[in-house]
């Protein structure tokens, strides 16, 4: 159990820099750390070495990193020579649609944010595989280390899942360690109609789920899964006051080498009674009555004039905007024609206006204390990327609710066109 997704995804990438890049420099990086391991990893062992300066000993349970262990197609690890200038430079893949919370993590881990590569996406933004074949080989061209892909089960603002199985096999022909963010689309594992969605998953080395969304739960609802246990490895500690090693063989086990918090509730009994209670049944009832939800909710949309949905709804979020009236022929009235989602191809004629007045409409709506709209971007650069965002994680929400919602926004959107005629009167010239 963690404190949620951002938490796991650091255990994940954690795991992925002691194994990985251990394993690559032949030492356990999480004694040693990362600091001057250019100038360490160009001399030879010091057998003469203080005690004081020596690494603190790994406690007797802990195994060294193995990357063979976790992925049997991964390369034999790499064992810098004597005479080798530096160490090579850890990279973590990810798609420009990933959570933030990777370069944070990347950020803790003394690897710093540069260290992680943006994978461009497809339409749909979800991870591009050629592209991140690319990556991963021209990272290998660079004397760079590919120490993790990071692959995302539901983004925060679509739900686009990347290709579990294609990244799997790319991360295994570099020996990389594939960590899946399914925080928020973990739970499509609960409903038959969505859970093969996720096909792959089990081939992640460590998953990152939240049971805080599509599992209903009060946070913190967090949870970390391992394909393997020896993986932990590098988390074993031994305190004589928490985990004494005669308990242990005496057959009272301890938690401490399994999460990076000393102190925990017991965040995991709430998760079973509603299991106990629900059963994967009934929480999959709760995951397709939201999925279904984002399906009306997208339909009020593309049939809305003023309107513009951007892609079809793949779990329970959907990305739209407000179409502002402006110069030019605009949309028309009546059903708007089905189009590939690419914000090349834009149907508003004023690109500036419709950011501002989507950002604006939103913000009237919490002033008004009528509605929190969600509010994101597209990958791109230049104008007409804003989008609102609905998330649907209220099975008890109606599809007629959802559409009055929709109805506030147009209103807003109105109001704002309406706020800018009286202030702009001449229009704005750009």
């Amino acid at each position: 159990m963690t404190s949620g997704g951002t938490e796991s995804n650091l255990m994940g990438l954690m795991l992925a820099r002691d194994q990985v890049l251990g394993a690559a420099l032949g030492r356990p990086v999480e004694l040693t750390g990362l600091a001057g391991l250019a100038a360490q990893t160009a001399q030879a062992p010091n057998p003469q070495a203080s005690h004081a300066s020596a690494p603190r000993p790994r406690p007797p349970h802990a195994q060294a990193p193995n990357p063979q262990a976790l992925n049997p197609q991964a390369p034999q690890a790499l064992t810098p020579h004597p005479q080798a200038p530096h160490p090579p430079t850890p990279r973590i893949l990810a798609s420009a649609s990933a959570h933030f919370s990777v370069q944070r993590a990347a950020a803790l881990l003394g690897l710093g944010e540069d260290a992680v590569l943006s994978v461009p996406v497809d339409h749909h933004l979800r991870m591009d595989p050629a592209a991140l074949a690319a990556a991963l080989d021209a990272c290998v061209h660079r004397g760079e280390l590919p120490i993790a892909v990071v692959a995302t089960a539901g983004t925060t603002d679509t739900g686009a899942i990347d290709p579990l199985r294609a990244c799997a096999a790319l991360a295994a022909r570099h020996g990389a360690w594939l960590h899946v963010d399914a925080a928020y689309g973990g739970g499509a594992l609960l409903s038959d109609r969505l859970a093969p969605l996720l096909d792959g998953l089990g081939l992640a080395d460590s998953v990152s789920l939240d049971w805080h969304k599509l599992g209903w739960q009060p946070a913190a609802a967090g949870v970390f899964l391992v394909r393997k246990a020896e993986t932990y490895a590098s988390l074993a500690r031994r305190a004589a006051y928490l985990n004494p090693a005669d308990d242990e063989e005496a057959g009272y086990p301890s938690l401490l080498g399994l999460s990076l918090r000393t102190t925990r509730r017991a965040d995991a009994f709430k998760i079973a009674v509603t299991l106990r209670t629900l059963g994967r049944e009934g929480l999959g009832r709760l995951v397709d009555a939201c999925h279904d939800l984002a399906l009306a909710g997208a339909r009020v949309v593309r049939d809305h004039p003023r309107l513009d949905l951007y892609a079809e709804p793949v779990l329970t979020a959907f990305l739209f905007r407000y179409l502002p009236t402006g110069p030019g022929p605009g949309p028309g009235p009546g059903p708007k024609p089905d189009h590939d989602p690419d914000p090349a191809l834009d149907p508003d004629p004023d690109p500036f206006r419709s950011d501002e007045i989507n950002a604006a409409l939103r913000r009237r709506l919490l002033r008004e204390g009528r509605a929190v709209v969600g509010r994101t971007e597209l990958p791109g650069t230049g104008p007409g990327r804003v989008r609102l965002k609905l998330t649907l994680l209220n099975p008890h929400t109606t599809p007629a609710e959802v559409e009055r919602l929709l109805d506030m926004v147009v209103a807003a959107g109105r109001a704002e066109e309406d706020a800018a005629t009286v202030n702009d009167p001449q229009g704005d010239e750009r």
